[in-house]
């Protein structure tokens, strides 16, 4: 079997869905007609990556997330429950538990995903895999298209401390994974996910050089379909550049990077070989990208990030229009308190303030951008409103995380 599509980044597909659409033509509609009134009035998000804390018990070489995290910043959790209970109420359909921090060290986890069941939202977890019975008292109210993907980026224990740095010793990559092995039998329908960021040679971030892991990517493949996950997701290692945009690290020379490309291609060919119908190797977006040379393709941004209206990022930091700009400025549409009745109205005006100033043409000119092609279908509807009307829309096959 060959490596498949990577459909969870098909946001295109996702948001072209029957139920989607709705929002999106009443969005294209009004941008048509410069109505940001009605912009304002149909404002909320489909998907949201809600990060739970800052709070984090391990301390990851390769975080691009390190200057925001165990700052002691929190949500208060009547408040987050409103927030959530008046996105659901507008129309919100998923939502990924992310960080920031690790979401299972938060004390509101298990309430939130209580929540959000309640009201059949769509849940992606993202965890370090360090807290096994919090994910094991949540997966009972867990459904088809809900997911957990642990972030693990290594095959053997060694190179697992060095990367990850867990703040209690006894935590390690095949303990980690024992206890997916056990998990991922309570609830069959739940995929469950083996995360691994590719470094090579030279990578650096937050000033300091971070651990070479290319060379575990077979064994790594083996150890996943073994102890019962789904899929192995390969992704490039990110960095940020100095507008804390999101770009592929350790990017050097054309002969350094053709070297560091066939040592990837080898491996993923290798690991696909272990693939059958319930185990699948699955190469991100922007690994294809790196791997293809199709960078300046998913580099060309209209000058409106239109997606900015469907998916945002809350934290207790704030709330967020992109979540490559977690906690930038520039990105910033609210507070943490962004979506409770007192301030809807001034976050929906902020919203349209933020995607009128940000020129994705320039502030994202080298961000592999996931939403490239979705963006740009938007954008061309807009200059073409004839061609609304001949929009192919889907049935609703696929989830809705954006």
């Amino acid at each position: 079997m060959k490596e498949i599509t990577n459909v969870k980044h098909n946001f295109l597909k996702k948001i072209t869905q029957q139920l989607n659409f709705h929002k999106l033509e009443k969005y294209i509609s009004n941008s048509i007609d410069g109505n940001e009134k009605e912009i304002e009035k149909n404002f909320y998000p489909i998907s949201i990556n809600l990060d739970l804390t800052t709070s984090c018990n391990y301390a990851c070489d390769h975080c691009v997330d390190m200057e925001i995290l165990n700052n002691g910043i929190k949500f208060e959790l009547d408040n987050l429950k409103e927030s959530l209970s008046i996105l659901i109420e507008k129309g919100l359909k998923s939502v990924i538990i992310i960080g920031g921090g690790e979401p299972t060290v938060s004390p509101f986890f298990q309430t939130i995903v209580e929540l959000l069941k309640l009201n059949d939202i769509e849940i992606g977890i993202v965890t370090n895999g360090s807290r096994p019975e919090v994910i094991r008292k949540a997966l009972p109210l867990l459904k088809k298209k809900d997911w957990v993907r642990y972030s693990l980026d290594s095959s053997s224990n060694e190179l697992f401390h060095k990367m990850h740095l867990p703040k209690k010793k006894t935590v390690n990559l095949k303990w980690i994974c024992e206890n997916v092995k056990e998990l991922s039998k309570i609830n069959t329908d739940v995929n469950f996910g083996f995360s691994f960021i590719i470094v090579w040679n030279n990578c650096q971030t937050n000033d300091r050089d971070i651990n070479e892991n290319i060379h575990e990517m077979v064994d790594a493949t083996k150890l996943a379909k073994e102890m019962g996950f789904n899929y192995i997701s390969f992704k490039p290692f990110l960095d940020r550049e100095e507008n804390n945009s999101e770009i592929i690290g350790g990017v050097k020379s054309h002969e350094f990077n053709a070297k560091i490309k066939d040592h990837i291609r080898k491996n993923i060919a290798e690991s696909i070989k272990y693939s059958d119908d319930f185990f699948r190797v699955v190469q991100s977006t922007n690994l294809t990208v790196f791997l293809e040379n199709l960078a300046e393709k998913y580099q060309n941004q209209p000058k409106r990030c239109h997606v900015n209206n469907l998916r945002h990022v809350l934290s207790p930091l704030g709330t967020f229009s992109c979540p490559v700009y977690r906690n930038v400025s520039k990105a910033r549409i609210g507070s943490k308190r962004a979506y409770d009745k007192n301030n809807f109205l001034e976050t929906s005006k902020q919203m349209i303030n933020v995607t009128n100033k940000f020129d994705a043409s320039k502030i994202c000119k080298n961000v592999v951008c996931l939403y490239n092609e979705a963006n740009w279908f938007i954008e061309n509807k807009i200059q073409n409103k004839e061609k609304l009307k001949q929009t192919d829309i889907s049935e609703e096959t696929l989830d809705s995380f954006l």
